[in-house]
Protein backbone atom coordinates (compact mmCIF):
# COMPACT_ATOMS: atom_id res chain seq x y z
CA UNK A 1 0.00 0.00 0.00
CA UNK A 2 1.25 3.59 -1.34
CA UNK A 3 2.44 6.15 1.06
CA UNK A 4 -0.32 8.56 0.28
CA UNK A 5 -2.90 5.94 -0.13
CA UNK A 6 -2.19 4.81 3.98
CA UNK A 7 -2.24 8.15 5.10
CA UNK A 8 -5.12 9.35 3.04
CA UNK A 9 -7.19 5.50 4.69
CA UNK A 10 -5.80 6.17 7.98
CA UNK A 11 -6.99 9.45 8.34
CA UNK A 12 -10.94 8.31 7.19
CA UNK A 13 -10.65 5.56 9.34
CA UNK A 14 -11.60 7.69 12.84
CA UNK A 15 -8.01 6.69 14.70
CA UNK A 16 -6.50 9.74 14.89
CA UNK A 17 -3.33 7.87 16.24
CA UNK A 18 -3.37 5.68 13.41
CA UNK A 19 -2.19 8.80 11.12
CA UNK A 20 0.10 9.74 13.61
CA UNK A 21 1.68 6.58 13.88
CA UNK A 22 1.75 5.99 10.14
CA UNK A 23 3.34 9.54 9.71
CA UNK A 24 6.36 8.65 12.08
CA UNK A 25 6.50 5.07 10.68
CA UNK A 26 6.57 6.63 7.10
CA UNK A 27 9.20 9.50 8.07
CA UNK A 28 11.64 6.93 9.54
CA UNK A 29 11.34 3.23 10.71
CA UNK A 30 13.05 -0.18 10.17
CA UNK A 31 10.89 -3.19 10.74
CA UNK A 32 11.46 -6.88 9.78
CA UNK A 33 9.76 -10.37 8.93
CA UNK A 34 11.03 -13.54 9.10
CA UNK A 35 9.94 -15.79 5.85
CA UNK A 36 9.02 -19.51 6.79
CA UNK A 37 8.59 -22.45 3.77
CA UNK A 38 7.05 -25.33 4.63
CA UNK A 39 6.97 -28.76 2.05
CA UNK A 40 3.23 -29.91 1.13
CA UNK A 41 4.49 -33.20 1.33
CA UNK A 42 4.30 -33.15 4.99
CA UNK A 43 1.75 -33.80 6.85
CA UNK A 44 -0.04 -31.14 9.22
CA UNK A 45 -2.37 -32.25 11.84
CA UNK A 46 -4.81 -29.91 13.21
CA UNK A 47 -7.94 -30.36 15.22
CA UNK A 48 -11.28 -29.01 13.81
CA UNK A 49 -12.15 -25.54 15.82
CA UNK A 50 -14.06 -25.19 18.48
CA UNK A 51 -17.60 -23.46 16.80
CA UNK A 52 -17.64 -25.37 13.01
CA UNK A 53 -16.89 -23.45 10.12
CA UNK A 54 -16.90 -23.68 6.25
CA UNK A 55 -14.38 -22.34 3.55
CA UNK A 56 -14.97 -20.54 0.73
CA UNK A 57 -13.47 -17.54 -1.47
CA UNK A 58 -14.38 -14.30 -0.49
CA UNK A 59 -17.64 -12.02 -1.62
CA UNK A 60 -18.25 -8.10 -1.51
CA UNK A 61 -20.71 -8.66 1.44
CA UNK A 62 -18.26 -10.07 4.06
CA UNK A 63 -16.65 -6.59 4.18
CA UNK A 64 -19.30 -5.27 6.04
CA UNK A 65 -18.77 -7.68 8.98
CA UNK A 66 -14.79 -8.61 9.04
CA UNK A 67 -13.34 -5.09 7.55
CA UNK A 68 -15.20 -2.01 9.01
CA UNK A 69 -12.32 0.32 10.30
CA UNK A 70 -15.13 1.57 12.64
CA UNK A 71 -15.30 -1.58 14.31
CA UNK A 72 -11.45 -2.03 15.44
CA UNK A 73 -11.39 -0.74 19.07
CA UNK A 74 -7.28 0.60 18.44
CA UNK A 75 -5.27 2.07 15.65
CA UNK A 76 -3.39 -1.31 14.91
CA UNK A 77 -6.61 -3.07 14.52
CA UNK A 78 -7.95 -0.70 12.13
CA UNK A 79 -4.82 -0.48 10.36
CA UNK A 80 -5.34 -4.56 10.11
CA UNK A 81 -8.47 -4.09 8.06
CA UNK A 82 -6.98 -0.99 5.82
CA UNK A 83 -4.34 -3.41 4.69
CA UNK A 84 -6.54 -6.00 4.24
CA UNK A 85 -8.93 -4.21 2.29
CA UNK A 86 -6.33 -2.43 -0.27
CA UNK A 87 -5.59 -5.86 -0.87
CA UNK A 88 -8.72 -6.86 -2.22
CA UNK A 89 -9.15 -3.30 -4.04
CA UNK A 90 -6.11 -4.70 -5.71
CA UNK A 91 -7.79 -7.92 -6.77
CA UNK A 92 -4.89 -10.11 -5.80
CA UNK A 93 -6.35 -13.65 -5.97
CA UNK A 94 -7.21 -15.96 -3.89
CA UNK A 95 -8.77 -14.66 -0.62
CA UNK A 96 -10.41 -17.52 1.15
CA UNK A 97 -12.74 -16.73 4.38
CA UNK A 98 -13.93 -19.11 6.67
CA UNK A 99 -17.71 -18.77 7.89
CA UNK A 100 -19.60 -20.24 10.66
CA UNK A 101 -22.85 -22.49 10.70
CA UNK A 102 -25.12 -19.26 11.05
CA UNK A 103 -23.21 -17.52 7.75
CA UNK A 104 -20.91 -14.84 9.44
CA UNK A 105 -17.73 -14.66 8.35
CA UNK A 106 -15.18 -14.89 10.95
CA UNK A 107 -11.57 -15.42 9.42
CA UNK A 108 -9.86 -14.23 5.97
CA UNK A 109 -6.65 -15.50 4.61
CA UNK A 110 -4.61 -15.30 0.70
CA UNK A 111 -3.41 -18.25 -0.54
CA UNK A 112 -1.76 -16.66 -3.56
CA UNK A 113 -0.04 -18.45 -6.37
CA UNK A 114 2.40 -17.32 -9.39
CA UNK A 115 -0.40 -16.08 -11.61
CA UNK A 116 -1.11 -13.49 -8.58
CA UNK A 117 2.48 -12.17 -8.54
CA UNK A 118 1.61 -9.10 -10.87
CA UNK A 119 -1.26 -8.08 -8.54
CA UNK A 120 1.21 -8.78 -5.58
CA UNK A 121 4.07 -6.52 -6.49
CA UNK A 122 1.56 -3.65 -7.96
CA UNK A 123 -0.84 -3.90 -4.40
CA UNK A 124 2.74 -4.10 -2.48
CA UNK A 125 5.00 -1.98 -4.25
CA UNK A 126 8.27 -5.19 -3.50
CA UNK A 127 6.92 -6.16 -0.26
CA UNK A 128 6.44 -9.75 -0.98
CA UNK A 129 8.69 -11.75 -3.39
CA UNK A 130 6.96 -13.57 -6.50
CA UNK A 131 6.36 -17.19 -5.91
CA UNK A 132 7.23 -20.14 -8.72
CA UNK A 133 4.89 -22.17 -10.07
CA UNK A 134 5.47 -24.23 -7.61
CA UNK A 135 4.66 -22.46 -4.38
CA UNK A 136 2.06 -20.65 -2.92
CA UNK A 137 2.35 -17.59 -0.60
CA UNK A 138 -0.08 -17.51 2.36
CA UNK A 139 -0.60 -14.00 3.08
CA UNK A 140 -2.67 -11.42 5.60
CA UNK A 141 -4.59 -13.81 7.50
CA UNK A 142 -6.94 -12.72 9.28
CA UNK A 143 -9.47 -13.71 12.13
CA UNK A 144 -12.50 -11.30 13.97
CA UNK A 145 -11.63 -10.72 17.13
CA UNK A 146 -14.97 -12.34 18.37
CA UNK A 147 -13.83 -15.38 16.91
CA UNK A 148 -10.31 -15.91 18.33
CA UNK A 149 -8.49 -18.63 20.37
CA UNK A 150 -11.01 -20.91 18.97
CA UNK A 151 -8.35 -22.90 16.55
CA UNK A 152 -9.71 -21.42 13.21
CA UNK A 153 -6.54 -20.53 11.42
CA UNK A 154 -4.35 -23.05 11.88
CA UNK A 155 -7.74 -25.98 10.45
CA UNK A 156 -7.69 -23.39 7.57
CA UNK A 157 -4.66 -23.49 7.08
CA UNK A 158 -4.44 -27.44 7.14
CA UNK A 159 -7.13 -27.13 4.23
CA UNK A 160 -5.50 -24.38 1.76
CA UNK A 161 -2.28 -26.16 1.97
CA UNK A 162 -4.22 -29.70 1.10
CA UNK A 163 -5.84 -27.92 -1.55
CA UNK A 164 -2.67 -26.78 -2.84
CA UNK A 165 -1.14 -30.02 -3.22
CA UNK A 166 -3.65 -31.50 -4.68
CA UNK A 167 -3.08 -28.92 -7.53
CA UNK A 168 0.75 -29.66 -8.14
CA UNK A 169 2.21 -27.19 -5.85
CA UNK A 170 5.49 -28.99 -3.42
CA UNK A 171 5.83 -26.11 -1.18
CA UNK A 172 4.37 -22.69 1.06
CA UNK A 173 5.79 -19.59 2.32
CA UNK A 174 4.67 -16.74 4.57
CA UNK A 175 5.93 -13.92 6.44
CA UNK A 176 5.57 -13.41 10.44
CA UNK A 177 6.99 -10.34 12.24
CA UNK A 178 10.28 -10.64 13.89
CA UNK A 179 8.66 -9.10 16.82
CA UNK A 180 4.95 -11.47 16.91
CA UNK A 181 6.26 -14.52 19.05
CA UNK A 182 3.00 -15.64 19.27
CA UNK A 183 2.75 -16.00 15.69
CA UNK A 184 6.20 -17.24 15.04
CA UNK A 185 5.65 -20.04 17.62
CA UNK A 186 2.66 -20.91 15.59
CA UNK A 187 3.80 -21.44 12.69
CA UNK A 188 6.91 -22.94 13.99
CA UNK A 189 4.37 -25.66 15.29
CA UNK A 190 2.76 -26.10 12.12
CA UNK A 191 6.10 -27.43 10.57
CA UNK A 192 7.25 -24.28 8.77
CA UNK A 193 11.04 -23.33 8.95
CA UNK A 194 12.74 -19.70 8.64
CA UNK A 195 15.07 -19.30 5.46
CA UNK A 196 14.41 -15.80 4.67
CA UNK A 197 14.93 -12.17 6.41
CA UNK A 198 12.61 -9.06 4.96
CA UNK A 199 13.60 -5.54 5.90
CA UNK A 200 10.95 -2.45 5.16
CA UNK A 201 13.25 0.65 5.68
CA UNK A 202 11.39 4.02 5.83
CA UNK A 203 13.29 7.12 5.41
CA UNK A 204 11.49 10.38 4.78
CA UNK A 205 8.70 8.25 3.18
CA UNK A 206 10.60 6.61 0.44
CA UNK A 207 10.46 3.07 1.11
CA UNK A 208 12.71 0.01 0.37
CA UNK A 209 12.39 -3.61 0.54
CA UNK A 210 15.32 -6.20 1.17
CA UNK A 211 15.28 -9.85 0.99
CA UNK A 212 18.21 -11.91 2.74
CA UNK A 213 18.49 -15.73 2.82
CA UNK A 214 19.43 -16.91 6.28
CA UNK A 215 22.36 -18.76 7.19
CA UNK A 216 22.59 -22.56 6.19
CA UNK A 217 19.39 -22.59 3.85
CA UNK A 218 20.99 -22.03 0.11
Amino acid sequence: MGTLSMLRAAGRSGHPGLLFGELLRRLWSTRRWYGYERSLSLPLEAPPPKRPVVIREWRPEDAAVLLNPADARTPAAAKDRLVRLAMLGAQVPTCYVAVTEDGQPCHMQWMIGADGNERVRACTRGGLPPVDEKTVLLENAFTHEAHRRQGIEKWIVKHLLESARQTGHRRAILFVSDNNALSRNMVERMGFSPFLLKTDRSRLFLRRFTFERLPDTE
